[in-house]
Protein backbone atom coordinates (compact mmCIF):
# COMPACT_ATOMS: atom_id res chain seq x y z
CA UNK A 1 0.00 0.00 0.00
CA UNK A 2 2.11 3.29 -0.77
CA UNK A 3 0.29 6.22 0.47
CA UNK A 4 1.80 8.08 -2.51
CA UNK A 5 -0.69 6.27 -4.54
CA UNK A 6 -4.08 7.26 -5.33
CA UNK A 7 -5.24 3.29 -5.36
CA UNK A 8 -5.52 0.99 -3.07
CA UNK A 9 -2.92 -1.46 -2.76
CA UNK A 10 -3.80 -4.83 -1.68
CA UNK A 11 -1.02 -7.74 -1.81
CA UNK A 12 -1.93 -10.77 -2.63
CA UNK A 13 0.05 -13.44 -2.35
CA UNK A 14 0.01 -16.93 -4.41
CA UNK A 15 1.89 -19.64 -2.94
CA UNK A 16 3.51 -22.14 -5.57
CA UNK A 17 3.88 -25.46 -4.74
CA UNK A 18 7.16 -27.38 -6.63
CA UNK A 19 7.95 -30.87 -7.83
CA UNK A 20 10.68 -31.58 -4.20
CA UNK A 21 11.28 -33.00 -1.14
CA UNK A 22 13.90 -29.82 -0.34
CA UNK A 23 13.90 -25.91 -0.68
CA UNK A 24 17.26 -23.67 -0.21
CA UNK A 25 20.57 -24.38 1.04
CA UNK A 26 20.12 -22.56 3.99
CA UNK A 27 21.31 -23.32 7.04
CA UNK A 28 19.09 -22.76 10.21
CA UNK A 29 20.78 -20.24 11.94
CA UNK A 30 19.97 -18.62 8.19
CA UNK A 31 16.99 -17.66 9.39
CA UNK A 32 18.24 -14.24 10.89
CA UNK A 33 21.04 -13.26 8.82
CA UNK A 34 20.69 -10.39 6.49
CA UNK A 35 20.33 -11.17 2.95
CA UNK A 36 20.63 -9.72 -0.18
CA UNK A 37 17.84 -7.77 -1.16
CA UNK A 38 16.30 -8.04 -5.03
CA UNK A 39 15.59 -5.08 -6.39
CA UNK A 40 11.50 -3.81 -6.78
CA UNK A 41 8.93 -6.44 -8.67
CA UNK A 42 5.76 -5.64 -8.07
CA UNK A 43 3.59 -2.17 -8.50
CA UNK A 44 0.08 -1.23 -7.40
CA UNK A 45 -2.73 -3.81 -7.18
CA UNK A 46 -0.29 -6.92 -8.15
CA UNK A 47 -0.35 -10.40 -7.29
CA UNK A 48 2.51 -13.08 -6.66
CA UNK A 49 3.13 -16.36 -6.39
CA UNK A 50 5.68 -18.59 -5.38
CA UNK A 51 6.95 -21.26 -7.91
CA UNK A 52 8.74 -24.60 -6.94
CA UNK A 53 9.61 -27.24 -8.14
CA UNK A 54 11.95 -30.76 -7.90
CA UNK A 55 15.32 -30.78 -9.33
CA UNK A 56 16.97 -34.43 -10.72
CA UNK A 57 19.58 -34.31 -7.59
CA UNK A 58 16.50 -34.29 -5.17
CA UNK A 59 17.02 -30.14 -3.84
CA UNK A 60 13.74 -28.28 -4.62
CA UNK A 61 13.74 -25.11 -6.16
CA UNK A 62 11.70 -22.22 -5.15
CA UNK A 63 10.84 -18.64 -7.13
CA UNK A 64 8.95 -16.02 -7.11
CA UNK A 65 6.30 -14.64 -9.84
CA UNK A 66 4.54 -11.88 -10.51
CA UNK A 67 0.76 -11.30 -11.94
CA UNK A 68 1.07 -8.68 -15.51
CA UNK A 69 -2.27 -8.67 -16.44
CA UNK A 70 -3.19 -11.54 -17.79
CA UNK A 71 -0.04 -13.57 -17.49
CA UNK A 72 2.26 -14.35 -15.13
CA UNK A 73 5.95 -13.00 -15.49
CA UNK A 74 8.87 -14.81 -15.49
CA UNK A 75 10.18 -16.52 -12.46
CA UNK A 76 12.07 -14.53 -9.93
CA UNK A 77 15.02 -16.17 -7.90
CA UNK A 78 16.15 -15.51 -5.04
CA UNK A 79 19.86 -16.01 -4.77
CA UNK A 80 19.31 -18.83 -1.80
CA UNK A 81 16.36 -20.90 -2.71
CA UNK A 82 17.63 -24.85 -2.75
CA UNK A 83 15.65 -26.37 -0.27
CA UNK A 84 18.32 -29.24 0.87
CA UNK A 85 17.78 -32.84 0.96
CA UNK A 86 19.17 -33.10 4.08
CA UNK A 87 17.24 -31.04 5.76
CA UNK A 88 15.98 -31.75 9.76
CA UNK A 89 12.16 -32.71 10.64
CA UNK A 90 10.06 -29.62 11.44
CA UNK A 91 12.36 -27.29 11.05
CA UNK A 92 11.93 -24.21 8.98
CA UNK A 93 14.22 -22.59 6.28
CA UNK A 94 13.99 -19.29 4.90
CA UNK A 95 14.92 -18.04 1.52
CA UNK A 96 16.67 -14.85 0.60
CA UNK A 97 14.30 -12.23 0.92
CA UNK A 98 12.27 -10.29 -2.12
CA UNK A 99 11.43 -6.50 -2.17
CA UNK A 100 7.88 -6.38 -3.67
CA UNK A 101 7.63 -2.41 -3.31
CA UNK A 102 9.58 -0.86 -1.03
CA UNK A 103 7.81 -1.51 2.13
CA UNK A 104 7.00 -5.27 1.00
CA UNK A 105 9.71 -7.46 1.68
CA UNK A 106 8.93 -11.43 1.55
CA UNK A 107 10.31 -14.53 1.99
CA UNK A 108 9.76 -18.35 1.58
CA UNK A 109 9.64 -20.24 3.98
CA UNK A 110 9.75 -24.56 4.02
CA UNK A 111 10.31 -27.39 5.99
CA UNK A 112 10.42 -31.55 5.57
CA UNK A 113 7.85 -33.16 7.43
CA UNK A 114 7.99 -36.70 9.02
CA UNK A 115 6.29 -38.41 5.94
CA UNK A 116 8.84 -36.74 3.66
CA UNK A 117 6.52 -33.98 2.48
CA UNK A 118 7.77 -30.84 2.25
CA UNK A 119 5.21 -27.74 4.14
CA UNK A 120 5.94 -24.08 3.01
CA UNK A 121 4.68 -20.86 3.43
CA UNK A 122 4.94 -16.78 2.66
CA UNK A 123 6.64 -14.85 5.45
CA UNK A 124 6.63 -10.74 5.08
CA UNK A 125 9.16 -8.41 6.90
CA UNK A 126 6.56 -5.65 8.56
CA UNK A 127 9.09 -3.29 10.78
CA UNK A 128 12.13 -4.83 12.05
CA UNK A 129 10.41 -8.07 12.74
CA UNK A 130 8.87 -11.02 10.35
CA UNK A 131 5.21 -11.41 10.80
CA UNK A 132 3.75 -15.16 11.06
CA UNK A 133 3.79 -17.32 8.61
CA UNK A 134 1.27 -17.22 5.60
CA UNK A 135 -0.28 -20.72 5.11
CA UNK A 136 -1.94 -21.60 1.60
CA UNK A 137 -4.46 -24.12 1.12
CA UNK A 138 -3.13 -26.69 -0.39
CA UNK A 139 0.43 -26.31 1.23
CA UNK A 140 2.18 -29.58 0.80
CA UNK A 141 4.93 -30.25 -1.72
CA UNK A 142 4.34 -34.10 -2.53
CA UNK A 143 7.25 -36.74 -2.05
CA UNK A 144 6.83 -38.12 -5.61
CA UNK A 145 7.05 -35.12 -7.53
CA UNK A 146 8.36 -35.08 -11.16
CA UNK A 147 11.86 -33.69 -11.77
CA UNK A 148 11.54 -29.92 -13.49
CA UNK A 149 7.77 -29.69 -12.79
CA UNK A 150 6.45 -26.70 -11.01
CA UNK A 151 3.24 -26.94 -8.91
CA UNK A 152 1.55 -24.21 -7.24
CA UNK A 153 -0.63 -23.61 -4.31
CA UNK A 154 -3.51 -21.89 -3.47
CA UNK A 155 -4.06 -18.19 -2.55
CA UNK A 156 -3.50 -16.85 0.82
CA UNK A 157 -4.77 -14.13 2.48
CA UNK A 158 -3.51 -10.52 1.47
CA UNK A 159 0.14 -9.98 3.08
CA UNK A 160 -0.61 -6.50 4.83
CA UNK A 161 -2.54 -3.42 3.55
CA UNK A 162 -1.79 0.34 2.18
CA UNK A 163 -3.95 3.00 2.88
CA UNK A 164 -4.90 4.43 0.10
CA UNK A 165 -5.53 8.28 -0.73
CA UNK A 166 -9.06 9.28 -1.49
CA UNK A 167 -10.73 11.76 -3.48
CA UNK A 168 -14.31 9.89 -2.97
CA UNK A 169 -17.31 12.19 -2.95
CA UNK A 170 -19.80 12.76 -0.43
CA UNK A 171 -22.40 10.24 0.91
CA UNK A 172 -25.09 12.06 2.41
CA UNK A 173 -23.61 13.80 5.13
CA UNK A 174 -20.15 12.06 5.00
CA UNK A 175 -17.25 13.37 3.56
CA UNK A 176 -14.27 11.25 3.25
CA UNK A 177 -10.83 13.08 3.49
CA UNK A 178 -7.27 12.63 3.76
CA UNK A 179 -3.81 14.88 4.40
CA UNK A 180 -0.42 14.39 5.69
CA UNK A 181 0.88 15.73 8.80
CA UNK A 182 3.85 15.62 10.57
CA UNK A 183 4.63 14.02 13.49
CA UNK A 184 7.56 13.13 16.33
CA UNK A 185 8.49 10.15 13.53
CA UNK A 186 8.23 11.90 10.82
CA UNK A 187 5.77 12.56 7.61
CA UNK A 188 2.30 10.82 8.73
CA UNK A 189 -0.70 10.60 6.85
CA UNK A 190 -4.04 10.20 7.66
CA UNK A 191 -7.84 9.18 6.42
CA UNK A 192 -10.79 9.87 7.62
CA UNK A 193 -14.59 10.14 7.24
CA UNK A 194 -16.40 13.37 8.80
CA UNK A 195 -20.09 13.77 9.70
CA UNK A 196 -21.21 17.61 10.79
CA UNK A 197 -23.88 19.10 12.83
CA UNK A 198 -24.38 22.65 14.78
CA UNK A 199 -24.29 23.17 18.25
CA UNK A 200 -24.94 26.33 19.66
CA UNK A 201 -21.54 27.74 20.83
CA UNK A 202 -19.51 25.44 18.83
CA UNK A 203 -18.01 25.46 15.86
CA UNK A 204 -15.21 26.95 13.84
CA UNK A 205 -15.02 29.52 10.64
CA UNK A 206 -13.02 26.50 9.28
CA UNK A 207 -15.70 24.48 9.67
CA UNK A 208 -18.63 26.69 8.37
CA UNK A 209 -19.56 26.98 12.34
CA UNK A 210 -20.45 23.15 12.51
CA UNK A 211 -19.04 20.90 15.25
CA UNK A 212 -17.33 17.34 13.40
CA UNK A 213 -17.87 14.18 14.23
CA UNK A 214 -14.87 11.93 12.19
CA UNK A 215 -13.31 8.46 12.29
CA UNK A 216 -10.20 8.33 11.35
CA UNK A 217 -6.77 6.19 10.59
CA UNK A 218 -3.74 8.08 11.39
CA UNK A 219 -0.18 5.70 10.31
CA UNK A 220 3.33 6.33 11.17
CA UNK A 221 6.64 5.24 9.31
CA UNK A 222 7.04 3.51 12.48
CA UNK A 223 3.29 2.41 13.19
CA UNK A 224 0.73 0.17 11.35
CA UNK A 225 -2.36 2.19 12.11
CA UNK A 226 -3.95 3.79 14.61
CA UNK A 227 -8.32 4.46 14.94
CA UNK A 228 -9.85 7.37 16.07
CA UNK A 229 -12.97 8.55 16.90
CA UNK A 230 -12.77 12.44 17.61
CA UNK A 231 -15.68 15.47 17.81
CA UNK A 232 -14.04 18.36 16.41
CA UNK A 233 -14.20 22.45 16.30
CA UNK A 234 -15.26 22.42 20.03
CA UNK A 235 -14.82 25.66 22.18
CA UNK A 236 -14.01 26.35 25.63
CA UNK A 237 -14.23 23.58 27.84
CA UNK A 238 -14.03 24.05 31.49
CA UNK A 239 -10.59 24.06 32.45
CA UNK A 240 -7.08 22.86 31.18
CA UNK A 241 -6.95 19.63 31.05
CA UNK A 242 -5.41 16.41 29.38
CA UNK A 243 -9.10 14.31 30.23
CA UNK A 244 -12.75 14.96 29.92
CA UNK A 245 -15.98 13.34 30.81
CA UNK A 246 -18.51 12.76 28.15
CA UNK A 247 -21.35 11.31 27.99
CA UNK A 248 -23.02 9.16 24.42
CA UNK A 249 -25.63 7.60 23.43
CA UNK A 250 -25.85 5.60 20.09
CA UNK A 251 -29.57 5.47 18.55
CA UNK A 252 -31.61 6.79 21.30
CA UNK A 253 -30.04 4.20 23.51
CA UNK A 254 -28.75 3.99 26.89
CA UNK A 255 -25.95 6.83 27.88
CA UNK A 256 -22.57 6.06 27.84
CA UNK A 257 -19.92 7.66 30.26
CA UNK A 258 -16.55 7.79 29.58
CA UNK A 259 -13.57 10.06 29.96
CA UNK A 260 -12.46 11.27 26.67
CA UNK A 261 -8.55 12.72 25.68
CA UNK A 262 -8.67 16.60 24.44
CA UNK A 263 -6.30 17.87 22.12
CA UNK A 264 -5.82 21.08 20.69
CA UNK A 265 -7.30 24.80 21.70
CA UNK A 266 -8.87 27.95 20.27
CA UNK A 267 -6.06 29.02 18.72
CA UNK A 268 -6.23 25.72 16.66
CA UNK A 269 -8.84 26.64 13.47
CA UNK A 270 -10.29 23.75 14.42
CA UNK A 271 -10.66 24.48 18.06
CA UNK A 272 -10.99 21.93 20.92
CA UNK A 273 -10.96 18.08 19.52
CA UNK A 274 -11.39 15.20 22.08
CA UNK A 275 -10.87 12.01 21.42
CA UNK A 276 -12.59 8.32 22.63
CA UNK A 277 -10.23 6.27 24.58
CA UNK A 278 -12.05 3.13 23.60
CA UNK A 279 -11.91 3.85 19.75
CA UNK A 280 -11.82 0.10 18.65
CA UNK A 281 -14.79 -0.80 20.87
CA UNK A 282 -16.83 3.03 19.90
CA UNK A 283 -16.36 1.73 16.01
CA UNK A 284 -17.69 -1.41 16.05
CA UNK A 285 -20.45 -0.11 18.03
CA UNK A 286 -21.47 2.32 15.53
CA UNK A 287 -21.30 0.13 12.54
CA UNK A 288 -25.08 -0.50 12.28
CA UNK A 289 -26.08 3.27 13.90
CA UNK A 290 -28.26 6.08 12.34
CA UNK A 291 -27.93 8.32 15.12
CA UNK A 292 -24.98 9.55 17.84
CA UNK A 293 -25.43 12.20 20.19
CA UNK A 294 -22.66 13.57 22.45
CA UNK A 295 -22.66 15.67 25.44
CA UNK A 296 -20.09 17.31 27.36
CA UNK A 297 -19.98 20.00 30.26
CA UNK A 298 -18.07 23.32 28.90
CA UNK A 299 -18.59 26.82 28.38
CA UNK A 300 -20.83 26.60 26.47
CA UNK A 301 -22.08 22.78 27.14
CA UNK A 302 -22.14 20.59 24.25
CA UNK A 303 -24.83 18.66 23.30
CA UNK A 304 -25.49 17.66 19.82
CA UNK A 305 -26.71 14.87 17.62
CA UNK A 306 -25.04 13.50 14.51
CA UNK A 307 -26.95 11.55 11.67
CA UNK A 308 -24.08 8.83 11.34
CA UNK A 309 -26.16 6.65 8.67
CA UNK A 310 -23.70 7.16 6.07
CA UNK A 311 -20.43 7.12 8.03
CA UNK A 312 -19.70 4.01 6.99
CA UNK A 313 -20.54 3.84 3.82
CA UNK A 314 -17.55 5.57 1.76
CA UNK A 315 -15.26 4.76 -0.25
CA UNK A 316 -12.71 5.27 2.45
CA UNK A 317 -14.63 2.20 4.58
CA UNK A 318 -11.61 0.17 3.60
CA UNK A 319 -9.16 2.01 5.29
CA UNK A 320 -10.89 1.93 8.95
CA UNK A 321 -11.37 -1.93 8.44
CA UNK A 322 -7.56 -2.49 8.01
CA UNK A 323 -6.42 0.28 9.86
CA UNK A 324 -4.52 -1.93 12.96
CA UNK A 325 -3.04 -3.84 9.87
CA UNK A 326 -1.61 -0.55 7.88
CA UNK A 327 2.02 -1.40 6.51
CA UNK A 328 4.76 1.11 8.43
CA UNK A 329 6.07 3.30 5.32
CA UNK A 330 9.22 4.26 4.30
CA UNK A 331 7.67 7.91 4.21
CA UNK A 332 8.89 10.94 1.73
CA UNK A 333 10.76 13.45 3.05
CA UNK A 334 8.81 15.91 2.14
CA UNK A 335 5.04 16.26 1.77
CA UNK A 336 3.39 15.00 -2.02
CA UNK A 337 2.10 17.85 -3.67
Amino acid sequence: MKLRSRSLLLLSAIVVLTSATAIWSLTAHAQDQEEEETPALVASGVEVRIGAQRLADGRTEFALQVREEDSWSDLVLPRSRFFPTTATVDRWLNSSILTLESAHVVRISAKLLEDDRIEFALQQRIGDEWADRLLPHPRFFPVNARVDRWLYSGRVEPVGYVPFQSTSATVGGATPFSFWFESPDGNAYSSGVDVRAAAEGHGTASTNGKVLFMIRCDTHPVAEGELKLRATALQRLTGARQTISVTYQIDGGDPVQEDWTVLGNLQNQYGVNVTSQESESLFDSLRTASTFRLQIAGSPDVDVTFDISDLYNTGMQENFDQCGNYLPQPWPDRFPE
